[in-house]
């Protein structure tokens, strides 16, 4: 299994090694600490840009997933975060 070759997370961490399914997803990338009002606003966002690609739809009730990149002490502006949302082909 893939989580075999994860670093195994310290004892007192409230880092969790999990696996996801794998899919399509869309993504959007943004700065800063990645606050549940920033995945909110991101995620809705991307939705809103889904609603008009021509190619690809937002799976309905998939979660939002967030993935951040950087340390505790990287300041905001050079932050990288995304939100990801799971889609599906649209099918004509």
């Amino acid at each position: 299994e893939e989580n075999d070759k994860a670093p195994t997370p310290l004892s007192d961490s409230v880092v969790e090694v999990s696996s996801v399914e794998g899919c399509e997803r869309a993504v959007l990338a943004f700065a800063g600490f990645g606050r549940k009002a920033d995945v909110k606003n991101r995620s809705n966002k991307l939705r809103e840009i889904l609603k008009y690609d021509k190619e690809w739809r937002a799976v309905e009730e998939a979660p939002v997933l967030l993935a951040q990149y950087n340390d505790p002490f990287t300041p905001p502006w050079k932050r990288r975060n995304e939100v990801l949302i799971s889609v599906e082909p649209i099918r004509k």
